[in-house]
């Protein structure tokens, strides 16, 4: 599939946003550890995603 400039640095900033999002939610400290691993997986998943675009 071949994305367009503007479409690409759209989907690469909603993902630093859902990113962040994911920092805040670990910061917190409240999670059990199954959610915090899940969060943290998937944090790491979307941390490689812009250089797969």
């Amino acid at each position: 599939m071949a994305l367009s400039y503007k479409a690409t640095k759209f989907i690469i900033e909603a993902i630093e946003y859902q990113m962040k999002a994911y920092q805040e939610r670990l910061d917190m400290n409240n999670l059990d550890e199954d959610e915090a691993a899940d969060i943290g997986n998937d944090y790491w998943f979307l941390d490689a995603r812009p250089t797969d675009l």
